[in-house]
């Protein structure tokens, strides 16, 4: 209010017209809307640089975030490939140790028979092992396939342990491969009796069995609710002959 008296009285003295006093208003009004539109401008651009400035923050702090999650999935797989090697070693030592038990009780149970043959050659040829030595060595081979059927049954625990731990860390990682690897393993199992290592792989005899007992299940094609044979199969031919037919096994 004073400003304003202070300017009409500057006014009056200065005895300016009616026309060029209100040339003089219409200016100072343009001049206060270019300063409220300058002072506007002014606020919007420190108004968008403090937001400018908050989106960067956040885009750090996002870059941050992503780098750190980065690096603990990096340690995290570094973790479990390590994690994966140790179990990888130790099922291997378990498994060896496992096939040394077996090895050892097969060994035992041939030195036994190779001993009871030994013991009627010579009994044969009137020079008979006495009775003492014979449990004596009964009794040292009895205590010696225990201790090994324990370490077998021991390693076969430690072992399905571990394949358990193993399965469920191959879930976490590829749960889709783990999946496709387990209906595999299924397979395997439900057609050859669950081989694993070629030591106790079935023979062609044994093959042959599980073979005929699948084919047991085999229909014609126009049977109802049946379903193909699964590819790659050899389908049996039909017999050429009643003698042959008489020999097969249903």
């Amino acid at each position: 209010e004073e400003k304003k008296k202070e300017l009409m009285d500057v006014l009056k003295d200065l005895k300016l017209s009616k026309e060029e006093i209100k040339i003089l208003k219409e200016k100072c009004t343009k001049r206060s809307k270019k300063r409220a539109r300058l002072r506007r401008q002014a606020e919007r651009r420190k108004k968008q640089k403090e937001e400018q400035a908050v989106k960067e923050q956040n885009v750090n702090i996002q870059i941050d975030n992503w780098q750190r999650e980065m690096q603990e999935d990096v340690e995290r797989i570094q973790r479990e490939e390590d994690l994966q090697k140790q179990a990888d070693a130790v099922l291997w030592g378990v498994t060896q140790e496992k096939s040394e038990a077996k090895r050892q009780v097969a060994l035992l149970s041939r030195l036994l028979e190779l001993r009871q043959v030994r013991v009627k050659r010579l009994t044969a040829a009137d020079r008979p092992v006495s009775q003492l030595q014979i449990e004596t060595f009964n009794t040292v081979i009895e205590r010696l396939r225990k201790m090994w059927t324990k370490l077998l049954d021991r390693c076969q625990l430690e072992e399905q342990a571990l394949r358990g731990m193993l399965i469920e860390a191959d879930i976490k990682s590829d749960p889709v491969k783990t999946h496709k690897k387990l209906v595999l393993q299924e397979w395997e199992t439900a057609l050859f009796g669950g081989i694993n290592t070629l030591d106790n792989a079935p023979q062609g005899d044994q093959l042959v069995d599980i073979r005929r007992g699948w084919d047991q299940f085999a229909v014609q094609c126009p049977t109802v609710l049946s379903s193909t044979v699964p590819p790659g199969w050899v389908l049996p031919v039909p017999p050429s002959s009643d003698k042959w037919h008489s020999l097969l096994k249903y």
